[in-house]
């Protein structure tokens, strides 16, 4: 007669699933993305002030802004939640009309939002770690 394999041992144990603490893994989530919008607008950025120079420097241009953005992004989340706030508070202000109007309040208080959104995740990521 032939033994019979035990079947369980085709599947692999179950493991629970991994649950974030909660402020850490939201804070953390809203600098990722925001970190997406600041490495593409380095790239972007340099590559376009490197062009300037000289055609050929468009691309290690955009290399060098991809670098300093990711470097930025694996910095200190305090430091790169101040960068971010800064930078998506003026795009805020800029794009909801803040130099266009008469009276900016509107705006104002759309990038004091933001920022506030910004700052928090920047210091609930660096309080957690």
């Amino acid at each position: 007669m032939f033994p019979i394999p035990d079947p369980s041992r085709l599947f692999p144990p179950r493991l629970p699933p991994s649950r974030g603490t909660g402020t850490e893994s939201l804070a953390s989530g809203i600098l990722s993305l925001g970190c997406i919008g600041l490495v593409l607008g380095l790239a972007i950025g340099l590559g376009v002030l490197a062009s300037r120079l000289s055609s050929w420097l468009a691309i290690p241009g955009g290399l060098i802004g991809l670098g300093v953005g990711t470097a930025l992004c694996e910095g200190p989340s305090l430091l790169l939640g101040a960068i971010e706030a800064l930078l998506y508070s003026f795009f805020t202000f800029t794009f909801t009309g803040g130099f266009e109007r008469p009276d900016p309040v509107y705006s104002w208080t759309y990038a004091i939002v933001v920022a506030a959104i910004f700052l928090s995740a920047g210091y609930f990521a660096w309080k957690n770690r």
